[in-house]
């Protein structure tokens, strides 16, 4: 996640690694002389979920738990006292780099004033059915014909991502051949 973070142009000053405790991620969470907390799983509602209650006791607002898309669907954004934002992202790792791709690339441009990444348009090469809920990213490449997703994609599964030219944002309509299809880039270096 840093070298995604570090492609698209952010200035990572700090990594802390919490053990899977509850004071850990509390710690993890108060940093100091930081302009955002982006962490990577403990974020369902599970005993051992334990980013939610760090946030709400060290006084941070919860504004979102939960985005209707997948993977990715149960991002947090919190807002500590002090002002700084906090972004929860799953733990899975394709869910997590999704999510921060298309959630957690935006907010620190959105939070200077600065243009959000651009969402290009694609052809798509073939059709996807309706998500069940929500929208779904899909990573896809580029073939002549237009976009078709990579093969081994899940919320586990990053390998797939080795073969990807970008993230098209599948709407709960799903897409028809030939149709246009909102892609994001990918930060990523191959």
């Amino acid at each position: 996640m840093t070298e995604v973070l570090r492609g698209a142009g952010m200035d990572v000053t700090s990594v802390t690694y919490a053990t899977d405790d509850a004071s850990a991620v509390r710690r993890a969470l108060s940093q100091e002389g930081v302009d955002i907390v982006i962490s990577t799983g403990g974020i369902g509602h599970g005993h051992g979920d334990h980013l939610v209650p760090a946030l709400l006791r060290v006084n941070a607002e919860v504004l979102v738990r939960g985005v209707s898309m997948r993977p990715g669907h149960p991002t947090v954004l919190a807002h500590r006292e002090d002002g700084v934002p906090a972004l929860g992202l799953p733990g899975n790792p394709f869910a997590g780099l999704i999510a921060l791709i298309a959630l957690g690339l935006p907010l620190p441009a959105g939070l200077v004033g600065s243009p959000l990444p651009p969402m290009l348009p694609r052809v798509a090469a073939r059709p996807s059915a309706d998500p069940p809920s929500g929208a779904r990213l899909v990573a896809v490449s580029e073939c002549a014909e237009g976009i078709v997703p990579v093969e081994r994609q899940g919320p586990a599964m990053t390998c797939g991502l080795v073969d990807a030219d970008s993230i098209a944002v599948i709407e709960t309509s799903g897409i028809d051949e030939g149709a246009s299809a909102r892609t994001l880039s990918l930060p990523l270096s191959r």
